[in-house]
C-alpha cells in the first residue's frame, strides 16, 4: 500500500458523495428503501472502511488528472523558505499529530465513560430483578445495567459486553422501558456499536474534512430507521403509535447530555428536532408490504452504492508524471527523457523538468520508467 495524494482527494469527493446520498434518501426521499437496508448498510460500512485506509492498493488502477491535479501537486511539493521540507511534508505532518492526539483523547474518554458508569450499576437483587427479566428475555448473557439519576436519553455501550444505561425509571411504565430494552439490545445484537466506534474513528483520521461531522450524524440515523425497522417487521402486533410516543415523550425529558455521546454509544433518542421529526414520520408511515416505489428507490440505491464501492477500491485519481502544466499555465507540456530526470534521496524520489523541481514521488510509476535516474552524489558529479 503506498501514500498519495489521489487516495485523500478520493476520500474527500466520496465523503461528500455519501453525506448527500443519505441526506437525500433520509430527508427528502418519499419512502425510504425498507427492504433494501441490509444491503445499503453493508455498502456503506465497505466505503466507511475505505475512508480509513487512504492508502493505494495493489489492485488500485490510477486515473490520471492532467489539470486540477498536477497543479496542486505543484503546489504542495514545493520547498519551504530556507528548507528541504514541502508543504505536502507539513500538511502530512499536521494531519498524523491532530488525527493521533484525536485518536487518544477518544479512546482516553472511552475508557473514561466506562469507570463512571461503573459508580452506577445495579445489580440483579429482589428490587431490580423485574429489569433483568426484561434483559433477559431479549439478551441470553448476562448485562450491566446503570442508572444514571439524571434526565439523559436511554442507550447502550460495550463492543464486546454491552452496559444499558437508564435514566430514572420512575418515570416510565413497565411497558415502556420493555421497549426502551428492546430497542437498545436490539442495537448491540446488530453490531451498531461497532459501526459508531468505526465513524468516530473516521472522524478523528478525517478531521480536516467539515463533511465529515454530516456523514456521521445522517448515518446515526439511518442506523436508528434500521433498528427501528427490525423491531417492527420483529412482530406483527409491533404497536408503532406507542413506540413513536415513548421517543417523542423521552426526548422531551432528556435535558442533559448523556455521559456517553462522544464514547460510540448509541442513544434511543437524540436532542434533534428534523431528526426526531424524521424518525417519527418513517416510524409511523412504515408500510409493511413492498411497494413499486419502494423497489425503484432501493434499486437506485444498490445501484448508486454499488458504484461508489468500486470506484473507492479500484479506482483513484493521480497526477499525471507524463505531462505538466508549462509556464503560461494554458498548454500541457511532456515529460520525456530528454527534458526530466529523477533524483533518488534516502527517502524518496524527486523529480525535475526542464531543470525545475517539480514533485516527490515514493515510488517510479511506469510511466517514468524511462527517465533518468540519479543519486544525489552522481547528479552533482555529472554537473
Amino acid at each position: 500500500m503506498t501514500l498519495t495524494f489521489g487516495p485523500f482527494f478520493l476520500c474527500f469527493i466520496i465523503t461528500c458523495l455519501l453525506s448527500c446520498f443519505l441526506h437525500f434518501i433520509l430527508y427528502r426521499s418519499i419512502s425510504f428503501p425498507q427492504n433494501m437496508m441490509k444491503f445499503l448498510f453493508i455498502g456503506i460500512l465497505v466505503i466507511l472502511i475505505r475512508m480509513l485506509l487512504p492508502f493505494n492498493f495493489p489492485f488500485t488502477h490510477s486515473i490520471y488528472s492532467y489539470h486540477i491535479l498536477p497543479k496542486l501537486m505543484a503546489f504542495t511539493t514545493e520547498p519551504l523558505a530556507n528548507s528541504n521540507l514541502t508543504i505536502q511534508e507539513l500538511l502530512v505532518g499536521i494531519w498524523v499529530s491532530i488525527s493521533s492526539l484525536l485518536l487518544i483523547r477518544f479512546l482516553l474518554q472511552y475508557r473514561k465513560v466506562h469507570q463512571y458508569l461503573s459508580l452506577f450499576y445495579i445489580q440483579n437483587t429482589a428490587e431490580w430483578k423485574w429489569l433483568f427479566n426484561i434483559c433477559s428475555k431479549y439478551f441470553a448473557k448476562p448485562i450491566k445495567i446503570a442508572i444514571v439519576d439524571k434526565k439523559i436519553s436511554p442507550a447502550v455501550i460495550g463492543l464486546f459486553n454491552p452496559t444499558l444505561i437508564l435514566p430514572n425509571t420512575k418515570h416510565f411504565t413497565n411497558e415502556e422501558i420493555e421497549y426502551i430494552c428492546m430497542h437498545e439490545i436490539s442495537h448491540f445484537k446488530q453490531q451498531h456499536l461497532w459501526i459508531s466506534f468505526l465513524m468516530e474513528i473516521i472522524c478523528c483520521i478525517h478531521w480536516w474534512n467539515p463533511v465529515t461531522k454530516y456523514l456521521k450524524r445522517d448515518y446515526m440515523l439511518f442506523l436508528e430507521l434500521s433498528n427501528d425497522f427490525t423491531l417492527i417487521r420483529s412482530s406483527p402486533h409491533f404497536d408503532t403509535t406507542r413506540y413513536a410516543e415513548l421517543i417523542v415523550k423521552t426526548a422531551k425529558q432528556v435535558t442533559v447530555e448523556n455521559p456517553s455521546d462522544f464514547c460510540s454509544s448509541v442513544n434511543f433518542v437524540v436532542k434533534s428536532k428534523p431528526i426526531l421529526t424524521t424518525r417519527i414520520n418513517y416510524i409511523i408511515n412504515y408500510e409493511r408490504k413492498k411497494t413499486s416505489n419502494q423497489i425503484i428507490r432501493s434499486f437506485l440505491g444498490v445501484l448508486v452504492i454499488c458504484i461508489a464501492i468500486v470506484f473507492s477500491f479500484f479506482y483513484v485519481p493521480e497526477v499525471s508524471y507524463r505531462q505538466m502544466p508549462s509556464s503560461t499555465g494554458n498548454d500541457i507540456t511532456d515529460i520525456t527523457k530528454d527534458n526530466a530526470f529523477i533524483l533518488k534521496t534516502e527517502t524518496d524520489y524527486q523529480l525535475y523538468v526542464n531543470d525545475k523541481y517539480f514533485a516527490t514521488i515514493h515510488s517510479i510509476p511506469k510511466e517514468l520508467e524511462e527517465i533518468p535516474i540519479y543519486t544525489t552524489g552522481d547528479y552533482y558529479e555529472n554537473k
